[in-house]
C-alpha cells in the first residue's frame, strides 16, 4: 500500500487562515514539518505529530515566546539555551530576549499533513518516525539542511501494509514545495523491515 501525505501550509505567524472552518480543520490529527530558515538559506527542521496539530503548533510558538526553548540568531547560531538559568538572565534584558523570541517565531513555518481515511491516527508514530529518519538522512547527505532539532529513531511498531510513504506537495506554492522536498526529499520513503523495526 502507498500512503500519501498531502502537505498543506505554511502555517505560522502571519500565516494562519482567517476562515473559522480552516482553523478548525487544523485541529485534527496529523504530522508536521517545522522549518526555520536563516541567512544564506540555512534551515533547521523538526518533524512531529499530534492528535491536534493546531494545538501543537500553538505549543511550539508559545514556548518560543515564553523563552522555554533555545533561540537562534539570524545566522542560525544558538544564542539562548531555553533553560531556567538562561531565562533568569534574560529577565535582566527582556527587550532583547523578547525581540529574539519574536524573530524566531516569525521565521518559523509549519507544513501539515493531516490524517485521512488511508492515513489513520493509529499510524502517527510510525509516519513520524519514518519522516524523522528521512530528515536525518537528508541532513547527513548534505542536502543544504543545517540541523534537525528532534533527532530520534523510528518506533519499533510494524508498518503493516504500508510499503512506501509519498510526499504530495501539490497544494503548496513552488517555493514551499521546494522547502519540504529539501527537508524530506521528493522520492517516496520505502518502508522495509529494518525501518519498520521488524527486521535486523
Amino acid at each position: 500500500m502507498e500512503l500519501v501525505l498531502a502537505w498543506r501550509g505554511p502555517v505560522g505567524a502571519g500565516r494562519f487562515p482567517d476562515a473559522e472552518a480552516a482553523i478548525e480543520a487544523l485541529g485534527a490529527p496529523g504530522v508536521y514539518l517545522r522549518t526555520k530558515t536563516y541567512r544564506n538559506g540555512r534551515t533547521v527542521s523538526y518533524v512531529g505529530q499530534s492528535r491536534n496539530v493546531l494545538s501543537r503548533i500553538d505549543q511550539h510558538l508559545t514556548a518560543m515566546l515564553a523563552l522555554q526553548t533555545p533561540l537562534r540568531d539570524g545566522n542560525g547560531r544558538t544564542i539562548f539555551a531555553g533553560d531556567v538559568g538562561a531565562r533568569l538572565a534574560a529577565y535582566n534584558d527582556l527587550a532583547a530576549a523578547a525581540g529574539a523570541a519574536a524573530e524566531e517565531v516569525l521565521r518559523t513555518r509549519f507544513y501539515v499533513a493531516l490524517c485521512d481515511e488511508d492515513f489513520s491516527d493509529q499510524r502517527l508514530d510510525l509516519v513520524e518516525g519514518a519522516l524523522k529518519a528521512r530528515l536525518e538522512e537528508r541532513i547527513a547527505s548534505g542536502a543544504g539542511l543545517a540541523a534537525c532539532e528532534n533527532i530520534q529513531g523510528v518506533p519499533e511498531d510494524p508498518f503493516a501494509d504500508i510499503a512506501r510513504i509519498v510526499q504530495d506537495t501539490a497544494a503548496l506554492v513552488p517555493a514551499d514545495a521546494e522547502l519540504v522536498a529539501r527537508a524530506l526529499g521528493s522520492d517516496a520513503i520505502r518502508v522495509d523491515a529494518a525501518l519498520a523495526g521488524t527486521g535486523p
